[in-house]
């Protein structure tokens, strides 16, 4: 399942670098364009379509057979819908071997979007503490100068309490980490 997800993603990456040669310039509105043209194919391929099959083999309605979709991609399975298990339904080979293929790739195309957003999360906290960094810098910087003047030095403890670190790495959470792990971090 990992291969297929590998390859699910290479081809949105392609999406992606084809949705930002397409004057998409800013990074938020191609970030934005990327996850809502992946939402819809998702919703249409794996959700929409698949629904419709159900609902027209399985004689559910649209909305039970929908409910069935999610619940299976989403692994939730309550198992209160099941395929092919009406008796007063003929079954084709087919049809059922079709939708095994369609969970093991649904599952997989669900690997790629969790893997998406949790590299989009990363990358937003990645920011933030980034941000936050200069901003502390900034305003070392400034405390810096001030006390340069008066010829005094900002010690570790007033950067620690600034920053919640240590300057030297000695923090009691870095301690903590340290024991639990048995490492030096």
């Amino acid at each position: 399942m990992a291969a297929i997800s590998e390859k699910l993603k290479k081809q949105a990456s392609r999406l992606e670098k084809r949705l930002g040669e397409r004057c998409l310039e800013h990074p938020k509105i191609k970030s934005a364009v990327y996850a809502l043209t992946l939402l819809a194919i998702v919703l249409l391929f794996f959700m929409i379509i698949p629904a419709a099959v159900f609902s027209s083999i399985e004689k559910w309605t649209f909305s039970e057979s929908f409910y069935y979709a999610f619940i299976t991609l989403s692994t939730i399975g309550f198992g209160d819908f099941v395929i092919g298990t009406n008796p007063d339904i003929d079954y084709h080979v087919l049809y059922k071997w079709c939708t095994y293929c369609w969970i093991i790739i649904g599952l997989a195309v669900l690997a790629l979007i969790i893997a998406y957003i949790s590299e989009a999360l990363s990358d937003t906290a990645d920011k933030i503490q980034h941000r936050h960094d200069e901003q502390v810098q900034k305003s070392n910087g400034e405390g810096a100068e001030s006390e340069g003047a008066e010829g005094g030095k900002e010690d570790g403890k007033s950067r620690e309490k600034q920053t919640g670190w240590a300057e030297d790495g000695n923090s009691d959470e870095m301690k903590e980490l340290q024991g639990m792990s048995g490492d030096k971090v």
